[in-house]
């Protein structure tokens, strides 16, 4: 099994550290002086903004929202720190290990948060400039499933759109990790998803192997409606699978909100 390692490189003259700063003071601590105080760096997740259809047809500098950043799909970024004439000195500012297996997803970067998603669907958010996890997504897969790689996500509003082996769509808050809904798009033993999904006019369209058709929700999804006194609760709806379909974690938990049916349209 392969490992596979994200890295992220910096200019040279983010890295420069003189020679004092690198040795460190002289002396030591007193063993009766107080502890340093403990220093807590901002979590990106708590200024994160809403992907619009603006931002998705014009990304800024630093993001990168789609698989190609652009509806063009040329997969340039105008950022200029690093250039031709200093890419030789670029330096490793962190690096992180993606689970064993093939991963061929291009991560996503917004607000200075970015999405990997690796191989045994796993979704993944990180401090882009730490690599500090900030929250995890795991996939419970079906026993007899095959797991697939995925090469890209989507991002719209403040939900992450992910591609799942066993042939879902699933929303995850870009906030928690945590499953907003869940959409069956067909059967996992008769075809298969590859490709991940992409975001325009309010829609996600996601394309199928096997089968060959794009599913196209609606993003237009309406709170769930209370129960009514009485009545049953639907054992396969989309709303009550989403708490089933995965787990997520964060260092501080959050509830996400509930959801709707939504618009479903199969184009063949």
């Amino acid at each position: 099994m392969r490992t596979m390692v994200l890295l992220l490189l910096i200019a040279p003259a983010a890295i420069h550290v003189s020679a004092q700063q690198a040795a460190g003071p002289s002396g030591g601590l007193s063993p009766l002086a107080p502890p340093p105080p403990r220093v807590t760096r901002p979590n990106p997740l708590d200024k994160i903004t809403p992907v619009t259809d603006i931002m998705l047809a014009n990304p800024p500098e630093k993001d990168w929202l789609t698989w190609r950043r652009t509806y063009d799909d040329q997969g340039f970024s105008t950022l200029k720190q690093i250039n031709k004439r200093n890419a030789g000195d670029v330096r490793v500012a962190w690096s992180w290990s993606l689970p064993n297996g093939p991963n061929e997803a291009t991560p996503l970067v917004h607000d200075g948060v970015l999405f990997v998603h690796s191989y045994g669907d796993k979704v993944q958010a990180l401090d882009a400039a730490t690599g500090d996890l900030l929250w995890q997504y795991t996939r419970q897969l079906p026993q007899d499933a095959r797991v697939s790689v995925k090469r890209n996500m989507a991002i719209y509003g403040d939900k992450l759109f992910v591609s799942t082996s066993d042939v879902h769509l699933v929303a995850l808050n870009v906030k928690t990790g945590s499953v907003v809904w869940d959409h069956e798009i067909g059967d996992y033993k008769q075809m298969g998803m590859t490709g991940g999904p992409l975001v325009a006019r309010g829609k996600v369209m996601q394309g199928t192997q096997g089968a060959r058709r794009v599913v196209t929700l609606s993003l237009r999804w309406m709170p769930k409606p209370a129960q009514r006194p009485g009545a049953s609760t639907p054992s396969r709806g989309r709303a009550s699978r989403a708490a089933l379909a995965g787990t997520a974690c964060r260092l501080k938990s959050a509830t996400a909100p509930p959801c709707g049916p939504l618009g479903v349209t199969i184009r063949r």
